[in-house]
């Protein structure tokens, strides 16, 4: 009897530690929101809006992705107001990434728009 108490025991603390385990990366993945935009046709100046909340501060990196041609423009928004963080590129350019340093906790919206021929925006940020 005490064997079979010890083996299930043993078996519980296994079957928790996979839990443990398991639970980590899902935790992990609210810290890299991405959202896609699809630009409806003709439309003149697509705009795409990612918000994530609770960023504690420090670094952060943007990623976007976008197609069509002329240029976008990325900006950062804290509480509603423009960050230095920003940067105009070329649509045509493959997928690229940016850091922003020293930035304060709290609540974030990143802001990607294109030109008239703009048919998709991909945005991201990690931490």
């Amino acid at each position: 009897m005490r064997k079979t108490i010890a083996s299930v025991l043993s078996s519980a603390a296994v079957v928790l530690g996979m839990l443990a385990v398991t639970t980590a990366p899902a935790a992990a993945a609210t810290a890299n929101p991405t959202k896609r935009c699809q630009a409806e046709p003709g439309e003149i100046f697509p705009i795409c809006n990612l918000y994530f909340y609770n960023f504690p501060g420090g670094t952060i990196s943007i990623d976007v992705d976008a197609d069509g041609t002329g240029t976008g423009h990325w900006n950062l928004q804290h509480h509603g107001r423009w960050t230095d963080c920003n940067l105009y590129y070329n649509l045509q350019d493959p997928a690229q990434s940016w850091t922003c340093s020293n930035l304060p906790a709290g609540n974030y919206i990143l802001r990607n728009a294109g030109q008239t021929n703009t048919t998709f925006h991909q945005l991201g940020a990690r931490w």
